[in-house]
């Protein structure tokens, strides 16, 4: 759903957080693991869509959104332009349905800003973690290690003028607490409801 609309966008940013680059970037678009659509179409051909209701469904509609937004984002950078991904759609389900309207079995599972970088800006790209501990041969290894990544990051860190006081894995590890999910902690409620995965 391309987003245009002014009042909608402050809408929006308000339940993302305040991120105010949905406000002021050229376009905004969320994608939604959309299964209402194959819903309509099994329906109208006389056939039972009786799995929509299930993970492996939910996850297929989740996987096809991303993969439209990365070539979105493959695209678009190739012509110079910017993106960033929106993962606080997901704040306030509920909200986000009722404003863009959406049916039964769809939910909003991230937005993407679009624009042209700002000339004065300096930041750099955030390095990433060596491959070794995201490219295993054959099989997963027993033990992953984060110290040298969490030094990389925090000069990181430090040259961009971000906080330091903790280290890049403790930052992550407290993302994945519950009190660091904003909200996105009664998503499976809302999926239930839109009858996205019950099974």
């Amino acid at each position: 759903v391309s987003v245009q609309d002014p009042e909608r966008r402050k809408q929006i940013a308000d339940y993302c957080g305040g991120q105010k680059q949905i406000i002021t970037a050229p376009w905004f678009f969320v994608f939604l693991a959309d299964l209402h659509r194959i819903e309509q179409y099994a329906n109208a051909a006389g056939t039972q869509p009786d799995a929509l209701d299930t993970v492996e469904m939910f996850t297929v509609a989740t996987i096809d959104a991303a993969l439209a937004a990365e070539r979105m984002v493959c695209a678009a950078e190739a012509i110079g332009l910017g993106i960033c991904y929106i993962g606080a759609m997901r704040n306030k389900p509920e909200e986000v349905q009722e404003l863009l309207r959406l049916p039964k079995r769809t939910v909003a599972v991230f937005g993407l800003t679009l624009g042209y970088p700002a000339t004065e800006a300096k930041a750099e790209i955030k390095p990433r973690l060596q491959q070794d501990q995201i490219w295993f041969r054959e099989e997963y290894p027993t033990d992953l290690d984060s110290a040298e990544y969490d030094a990389r990051a925090g000069e990181f860190f430090a040259s961009q003028g971000m906080s330091t006081d903790a280290t890049w894995a403790a930052k992550s590890g407290d993302r994945v607490k519950v009190t660091g999910l904003s909200g996105r902690e009664r998503l499976m409620e809302f999926l239930n409801g839109q009858g996205l995965v019950e099974r």
